[in-house]
Parts: C-alpha cells; sequence; structure tokens
C-alpha cells in the first residue's frame, strides 16, 4: 500500500504535480512511517513545492531515523540553500559526501550541481568540493 502511494507520488513528481506528489507521498509515509525512501522522497516534494519549512522539518525527522542516508543530506542541503542558508548547504554536503557508499558518484554529483548555473546549490557545491579535498 505505501509502495503504491510512494510510486503515485513519483508519477506525479515527474509530471511536475508538486501538489500531488506531497498528498501521495504523506500518505505513503503515514501507511509505512519507517520507510526512509519514502520519506526521503516526500522531502524532495515539499523541496519542489517550494514547502521549504515543512521539507527542512521533515528531513530532521528523516535523519534522525537514518543519519547515514546520503541523498538525505543532499536534499537538506538544497532546502538549506533555497533559504540561503549558505553555511548549513555546505556542511550538509559534505555529510552527504561523507556518508555516501559511492564517493565517486557523490564527487560528480557535487562537480554538476558546481557547474549548473541553474541549481540552487551551485555555490555550496563548490564550496563543498573545496572542503572535501582539504580532508
Amino acid at each position: 500500500s505505501a509502495r503504491k502511494l510512494n510510486d503515485h507520488g513519483l508519477d506525479a513528481l515527474k509530471s511536475n504535480d508538486f501538489a500531488e506528489a506531497t498528498i501521495a507521498l504523506k500518505s505513503a509515509v503515514a501507511t509505512d512511517p519507517a520507510d526512509v525512501e519514502i520519506l526521503n522522497n516526500y522531502v524532495y516534494a515539499l523541496m519542489k513545492a517550494s514547502r521549504l519549512q515543512d521539507a527542512e522539518l521533515e528531513a530532521g525527522q528523516l535523519l534522525t531515523i537514518s543519519p547515514g542516508r546520503s541523498s538525505a543530506w543532499a536534499n537538506l542541503a538544497e532546502v538549506y540553500a533555497l533559504k540561503d542558508k549558505k553555511e548549513e548547504a555546505v556542511a550538509a554536503l559534505v555529510l552527504a559526501f561523507q556518508f555516501s557508499s559511492n564517493k565517486d558518484r557523490t564527487i560528480t554529483f557535487l562537480g554538476e550541481r558546481a557547474n549548473d548555473t541553474n541549481s540552487p546549490l551551485q555555490g555550496a557545491a563548490k564550496k563543498a568540493m573545496e572542503v572535501i579535498k582539504g580532508m
């Protein structure tokens, strides 16, 4: 049941129907609150729906349950970037790298964001890469 709601939410995200995505994913989370993948998708949908405060709160909940989830740190970094919390965005991206099981893929992700002038993570990704290189 939760997975069907999750799939519906993901389909809505693909269609840029962020309101429907948040509704479906919120229901999926309520159905299975322990499923961190669904909760991470909900955080992403909230962010895309410009519900940044809600996204930040849910990301905090997610990271309390699963502090090593790299993609959750990346989502939180984007929320911070959109809220103009630059230092927090950099710190979250560094944590995404540290918890990543595939460091090369994470460096690629950061490089793509650093070079994307339309990404809210551009500046934070550049700074995070500098921090990571200094580690």
